[in-house]
Parts: C-alpha cells; structure tokens; sequence
C-alpha cells in the first residue's frame, strides 16, 4: 500500500490554511465597512434649526458689518441676506458621536459664496469659511447637488463605473451601491478641512471616499500630531483648501 505523498499533506495543509485567512481578511473587511456605514446620532437638530444656528452666529459675531464678509452674505441688489441653503449633515469617522451641519450661503445664480459650520446636537454655530470668486472651492457649491443625497450619490458611483469599465449600468447599477446617510470627514491628507467632507461609498467589500469636488480615494491618510495647524473650532471667519 503507497503512503500519500508528505508534500501533498502539506500542501494541503498550507491551502487550507490560506483559505482561513482569506476567509477572516473578508470578514474583518466587511465588518470594518458595516462600522464605517453605522449612523446611530440621537437628538439630532433639524436642518431648519442649522440655518437658525449659522444666521446667530453670523450675527454673533458681526460678519454681516465686515468688509471682507458682507459681500459673501448680503445681497445688496434684494437688500436682504442671502439665502442659506439646504444643509448637508456630516459625522466624524474618528468620533461617531460628532456631527455637524455645513450650511451653505447661496447668491443669486446658485453659486455658493460662503458655509458655516454648526454643531448637528446643540445648534451651536462653530466657523464659517468663504469661498474665493473663481478659485477651486467654488466647485464645492456646483457639486452640491450631485453627491447632496445618497440615491443622487448611487447614481453617479454607477455611472462612473459604467463608464471607466465599459459596462452597462445594470452591471454596475445603483442597486449594488451602499451610501453613508451622511457625509463623513477625519482630519486626513486628503482633507484637511471639516468644509471639505467626503461621501463614504460601498460597492461589495471595497469602499470609496468622494470629496465634495468630486475627487474619489480608496482610502483616507492620517495626519501626524499638530497638522491642522492649531485651527479653532470657534473662528468666525476661516479659510480652507480642500487638500488636494
């Protein structure tokens, strides 16, 4: 009687082995993104609460008598602020129980010239950032309205990963894409500013960032101690690049 082949043994026992392991990456990968796409805020403030906290605090603190704000927030052709828009509700990925409201300020053609940034639990106006006329961040506002609610965000996923693999959109349809109900944003390489939050995307295992301009990253790169630059969270007036 031939005994089994010892390197056949241990072969076996090699890929039973490599099976284990690829079988507990997929499961830590798959529970990581369910704790990623968790939203459990409680006593969360209504948008319309938001647009109240961000007219307070630029009241608070003035804006509308400075030179160097009042053109972003004041109509001078209505006589009239300018009309805050729909706002966007962002929670922290390195603190869950974090959320704020980016508060747009919209002008007359739809361009967003400024947004505050007001706590999503106590409607506590924290800093509002200007965007400059003609510069990247005003992309910010135009993209609003493509990434603002998740079946909006489906859509596009879809739609750009039809188009780069050639696919038909049922191959890649909106169905098959998980969206955050929120924005998210961590202070990281990619976005060094709270006004520059990302949608958080599924598509199976593998997770996708896509920044408010648009800019899609596999992945989110910490920064090292003291990165922000000292940045306040009660700063009246602040100025943001995206990042990159």
């Amino acid at each position: 009687m031939r005994l089994v082949d010892p390197l056949l043994i241990v072969l076996l026992i090699v890929a039973i082995f490599l099976a284990i392991w690829v079988y507990k990456l997929r499961v830590r990968v798959r529970d990581q993104t369910a704790r990623e796409m968790a939203f459990t805020p409680s006593l969360l403030i209504s948008p319309e609460e938001a647009q109240a906290g961000a007219q307070r605090g630029f009241e608070g603190f003035g804006l509308l008598q400075r030179q160097d704000w009042r053109s972003r927030l004041w109509d001078d052709t209505r006589h009239a602020p300018r009309p805050l828009r729909q706002p966007l509700l962002v929670q922290r990925l390195d603190d869950k129980d974090d959320v704020y409201y980016l508060v747009p300020v919209g002008s007359s053609d739809g361009a967003i010239e400024a947004a505050a940034r007001v706590d999503g639990l106590s409607g506590e106006y924290l800093e509002a950032s200007a965007f400059v006329p003609g510069g990247p961040e005003r992309s910010w506002g135009s993209m609003i309205a493509d990434w603002r609610t998740e079946a909006d965000t489906r859509r596009l996923i879809a739609g750009r990963r039809a188009d780069r693999e050639h696919h038909t959109a049922t191959s890649t349809g909106a169905g098959s894409v998980r969206v955050h109900p929120s924005f998210v944003w961590k202070p990281c390489v990619e976005s060094r500013s709270p006004f520059y939050p990302f949608r958080l995307v599924a598509i199976g295992d593998r997770q996708r960032y896509v920044r408010i301009d648009g800019k899609e990253f596999d992945s989110l790169t910490d920064l090292g101690p003291g990165s922000l630059g000292g940045e306040s969270s009660r700063l009246a007036a602040h100025r943001s690049n995206p990042g990159s």
